[in-house]
């Protein structure tokens, strides 16, 4: 099951939702707010469906895209080639993340680019983009 910290990031930045039964995808904000009843706690239905739904995937990006001339911009200037190479190779290792503090900016650019810093793609909460036809 996917994870409020997991999807939260993403959110102010159009992230995309794959239903694997629909084979379609939609913006996962408009999704939340769309026809919501919330409950007692203040979550609306359509987040805890999100989160819960085994057949709605977050659309991310590989970790290994980084190495993409169309992001190289992004560590560059953000992160030194060891770190991201480490972060690439383990992105959810939580010794790692806990030892090298990120800046807000770099993480501000994975959010924006739909990287998948949770490593949810290899856990089936996640489609790769590169594989989606939008």
């Amino acid at each position: 099951m996917k994870q409020l910290k997991h999807v939260a990031g993403y959110l102010p930045h159009n992230l995309l939702i794959y239903d694997k039964v629909a084979k379609n995808e939609f913006v996962a904000l408009e999704f939340i707010t769309s026809h919501n009843q919330v409950d007692e706690f203040g979550f609306g239905n359509n987040l805890h469906q999100l989160l819960k739904d085994d057949k709605l995937l977050l659309v991310l990006r590989p970790m290994c895209d980084l190495f993409n001339n169309e992001f190289l911009y992004i560590w560059n200037k953000k992160l030194d080639t060891k770190s991201l190479e480490i972060l690439v190779e383990k992105p959810y290792d939580s010794e790692f993340i806990q030892f090298y503090r990120f800046s807000s900016s770099f993480m501000d650019e994975i959010y924006k680019n739909h990287f998948d810093f949770y490593g949810l793609i290899e856990k089936g909460q996640a489609i790769d983009i590169n594989t989606l036809e939008l």
